[in-house]
């Protein structure tokens, strides 16, 4: 019969010290995104196929019962070949994944033929109305198999039609109609493969050409919003520049103006020694945002902040070259670090500038009278990092904002709203994350929380 296929906790310490030292249609999947599964669609599609092939087996037994008896001359062979079509259909239906691959498919297409074929022989030969039927299974081969296979399949179907229309005596029919039938069926199989198979060949690349034009079209429309975020960020990042580098530049240009009316011999030392030092303070501010600025350029590149290179440190030793990178105010910084971790395998460039960010705030946020704390403890199997200060603190509604890129709080608010941003971000591609909250006794807590790696040995 035919077979038809479409195609974050508080902390309070005492104090601490210091420790001694099909390739296309994959590209347009990934460009447009998942396409309905082709196993999917096919088993859907022969479930309608299972039911229309047994429709046909009903209307071949509705031949035999209703029939001329022309077209019914050999009614016990049609009534075995109905039951064996019964069967089968029955068969298919209930297990139907059985015949998704190609193999099974070809068990179902040559069934087919073979049940029409009989069909044809014992319900009239030339005359008979199942001729229809194989029609059908021609189109569904055309449509399911190439077309080169699908002619050859026709043809070979034909040729057995052929020998069944000469060779079958009843009904008792003359020589030139025999003949007729003979040549005039397999022709128009052939045909009909020929028709069919063509217009699928057709509808498959029209389909192709639209599914490779819309995956265009969505390149192309990725690419412009990737430029125009790109664009947007370019504009902030010159936002930033132009808005924090004016403070800083226009302070250094008033300073070396006054040392150059100050180069006398008999000039204030003292006054040069204060102007000097506040030139450095600004230097040192401008080389601080232009750190954070080039990393932020960096993060363009999707592998610049997620490349992780892991090494085995000492804790103690890292945490006090971050510390000293924060800069002036570091001397007040007390660092602490659990027994058993005083080596750990870690990135470390990546966590001495999540500390030195993280620091240089809490440096920034406290007065120069308050002590900063940065402790390091193991919790489990995850190695966490704190850094405790006495300032102001944020409110629990601020907490989240903390880590928004170009975000800033309170009076003495950071030189771009980047530190913290870029704190988040490293943390992340380390497989970790960092939370902030308010610290016991008034100040800021901010946890930065990292997988505990297995050292090398």
């Amino acid at each position: 019969m035919p077979s038809p296929s479409l195609a974050v906790g508080r902390l309070s310490l005492p104090g601490c010290g210091r420790p001694a030292g099909g390739l296309q249609y994959l590209a347009v999947r990934d460009i447009v995104g998942p396409a309905p599964s082709p196993e999917w669609d096919r088993e859907e599609v022969e479930r309608v196929i299972a039911l229309i092939r047994f429709l046909i087996v009903v209307s071949v037994a509705g031949l035999q019962l209703f029939g001329t008896r022309d077209v019914r001359p050999y009614p016990v062979a049609l009534w075995v070949v109905v039951g064996v079509a019964v069967t089968y259909s029955l068969f298919v239906a209930a297990r139907l994944r059985l015949f998704l691959n190609p193999i099974g498919r070809w068990i179902l297409t040559g069934t087919d033929a073979v049940l029409s074929l009989l069909a044809v022989a014992f319900s009239g030969g030339a005359r008979s109305p199942a001729l229809a039927i194989l029609i059908l299974a021609v189109s569904s081969w055309a449509m399911r198999f190439d077309l080169v296979l699908a002619l050859l399949a026709a043809a070979l179907d034909g040729s057995v039609l052929a020998v069944v229309i000469l060779t079958v005596p009843e009904p008792d029919l003359g020589q030139a109609e025999r003949l007729q039938a003979a040549v005039w069926w397999p022709c128009y199989l052939l045909f009909g493969a020929l028709l069919t198979g063509i217009l699928s060949r057709v509808e498959r690349t029209e389909h192709t050409r639209a599914v490779v034009a819309q995956a265009g079209a969505a390149q192309e429309r990725e690419h412009r919003e990737r430029l125009e975020g790109l664009e947007r960020q370019r504009q902030e990042l010159l936002q930033v520049i132009t808005h924090e580098f004016r403070t800083p530049v226009a302070s250094l240009q008033a300073l070396t103006q006054h040392l150059a009316w100050s180069a006398t011999p008999e000039g204030d030392r003292v006054g040069r020694g204060k102007t000097l030092g506040l030139i450095k303070t600004h230097a040192d501010h401008l080389a601080a945002m232009v750190d954070a600025l080039h990393e932020v350029a960096g993060s363009r590149d999707p592998d610049a902040l997620s490349r992780v290179q892991l090494s085995d440190v000492f804790l103690g030793d890292l945490l006090e070259q971050a510390v000293s990178a924060a800069g002036p105010g570091s001397s007040r910084v007390c660092i602490r670090v659990d027994p058993g971790i005083d080596i750990v395998r870690v990135d470390p460039p990546k966590v001495r500038r999540i500390v030195t960010n993280l620091v240089e705030n809490a440096l920034r946020h406290s007065d120069e009278d308050s002590p900063v704390e940065v402790v390091a403890q193991r919790g489990d199997g995850r190695l966490e990092l704190l850094v405790l200060d006495r300032g102001p603190g944020l409110p629990p509604q601020q907490a989240s904002l903390a880590f928004d890129k170009f975000a800033g709080f309170g009076e003495r608010r950071g030189t771009s709203g980047l530190g913290l941003w870029i704190v988040d971000q490293l943390s992340t591609s380390l497989g970790g994350w960092v939370e902030a909250g308010p610290r016991e006794g008034a100040g800021l807590q901010v946890r930065v929380v990292l997988p505990l790696r297995s050292r090398t040995t």
